[in-house]
């Protein structure tokens, strides 16, 4: 199993990666930090998954069971995660469609 290190003091050089509706994208190749996970919207519930990888595999950093919000309820919202990646981060939505915004470095 993959250790990750949790960052006291983040980085100061955060990206951001759009993913739109569609089911898997690769996000960063090589070694980087995983700052958060926005959810801006969610058409179809299901699992969105993040690896430290540079394709779907068994290395998980987080995977999030998502539903669809009924009305009045907050969208965006976020997933603070904190942490290292050695290989490379990659996006699949196992199931379900959805809006997300990746921060990075």
């Amino acid at each position: 199993m993959a250790k990750y290190q949790i960052h006291s003091v983040p980085p100061t050089d955060y990206r951001y990666f759009f993913v739109g509706p569609q089911t898997t994208a690769l996000v960063k190749t090589g070694a980087g930090y995983l700052h958060n996970v926005i959810i801006n919207a969610v058409t179809v519930a299901g699992v969105l998954a993040f690896y430290d990888a540079v394709v779907s595999s068994n290395t998980t950093i987080l995977a999030l069971n998502l539903a669809v919000r009924g009305a009045g309820s907050q969208v965006p919202y976020e997933f603070p995660v904190n942490v290292n990646f050695a290989t490379g981060l990659f996006l699949n939505a196992q199931s379900g469609s959805y809006e997300v915004t990746v921060s990075y470095s």
